[in-house]
């Protein structure tokens, strides 16, 4: 939880220092990058019983994830349209995020569920739906976080 805390206070000074007026500097980028890899890496090399590794394999954080793509699809232009209005900070954030969850929950189960559906369907009359599976049985087990520490290794 340190790390997870540590990241957000840090991204929260370095968005204080860097606003979204001077957002060509890479610093706050590659800072980002750095945390946010160290972080993966802390929670794929937790123990699998810890409550580091529970966090994000819970319902919620499984659920989150299905959405993810939706919402990075779809925040920033509800986020902009809301900053036009002009609304008070915390109103803005409150409804932006509110916002965003809704469409991007409803982009996943009309819109990105029949898409994988129907590819489904194709690659299995191509004769390629083993190795979907295979592949969807790969990403459903790191999606949940089953990798063991011994496969983790990054070499310079």
């Amino acid at each position: 939880m340190i790390a997870v805390t540590s990241l957000l206070l840090s991204q929260y000074l370095i968005g204080s220092i860097y606003s979204i007026d001077n957002n060509k500097a890479a610093f706050p980028v590659v800072l980002f990058a750095l945390e946010y890899g160290a972080l993966i890496y802390f929670v794929l090399t937790s123990p699998s019983a810890s409550r580091v590794r529970s966090g994000f394999t819970n319902r919620v954080a499984i659920s989150a994830g299905k959405i993810s793509y939706s919402t990075y699809t779809w925040h920033l232009p509800i986020e902009l349209g809301l900053y036009q209005l002009g609304l008070p900070a915390l109103a803005w954030a409150a409804i932006s995020t509110a916002l965003a969850l809704t469409v991007a929950s409803w982009s996943f189960r009309n819109l990105e569920t029949p898409f994988l559906e129907l590819r489904n369907r194709f690659l299995a009359v191509k004769g390629w739906g083993q190795a979907l599976s295979e592949s969807e049985r790969i990403c459903d087990e790191v999606s949940v976080m089953a990798v063991s520490p011994d496969l983790v290794r990054f070499t310079f």
